[in-house]
């Protein structure tokens, strides 16, 4: 069956990742979807947070053998 707001989470997510949306945009069309009331509160932190690690990725430890 189909998920509306699992596809809006990861459309979100991998427009920003590509460079089809900025984050201004991002945040206007979850916020739009939050309060039409197809994005929960739940998927519209868990966009922020994934543009905010796409952002800033944790940089990577060197492993030393």
């Amino acid at each position: 069956m189909f998920n509306l707001e699992d596809f809006l989470i990861t459309s979100l997510i991998g427009g920003f990742q590509t460079g089809a949306f900025n984050e201004y945009q991002i945040n206007i069309f979850a916020m739009n979807y939050l309060n039409r009331g197809q994005l929960s509160q739940d998927g519209f932190d868990e966009i922020l947070q994934a543009i905010e690690y796409i952002k800033n990725p944790p940089e990577l430890e060197e492993v030393i053998e």
